[in-house]
């Protein structure tokens, strides 16, 4: 694990919050997998390592990303959660701007300033998605789970 400074805010880690968990184990550990992927390339900018090492850990997050997506969609229909397809196309929206990233981001020959805010979008994208849409469908699991 790389960390960052801790005099540099502008990248500092994501720590995950008892708040973020769904009370389901296998999406728990995914989500705390995507957070660790987020926070190493953040330690990645934030110590200006060779760009080529950002581009493929960007290219593993995402990857880890859509596998935790299909993971999480197949819980969610097997726990017959009443809104899956609205999830399931916040996840595919989430792909193509992933997709989008990443696309941008190899056309960038060195790090720069505006990349580095492209990268640090993973961020925000990730806490966001977590904190709007994941935790909708915590009640439900609990339900279900009976408690």
């Amino acid at each position: 694990m790389v960390d960052v400074p801790e005099d540099n805010p502008l990248f500092q880690r994501i720590e995950w919050l008892d708040a973020l968990n769904t009370d389901h184990a296998e999406i728990d550990d995914d989500h705390r997998r995507l957070i660790d992927d987020t926070n190493i390339i953040l330690a990645v900018l934030a110590l200006e390592r060779p760009w080529a090492e950002l581009i493929e850990l960007v290219l593993r997050m995402r990857a880890n990303c859509v596998a935790h997506f299909r993971r999480e969609e197949k819980i969610l229909a097997q726990e017959d959660y009443p809104d899956i397809a609205g999830h399931a196309a916040e996840h595919r929206r989430i792909e193509q701007e992933l997709a989008k990233v990443v696309d941008d981001l190899a056309e960038i020959p060195n790090p720069s300033p505006p990349a580095r805010e492209l990268a640090l979008y993973f961020r925000s994208l990730l806490l966001n998605h977590f904190l709007r849409y994941d935790l909708r469908y915590k009640s439900h699991l609990l339900y279900k789970a009976g408690r």
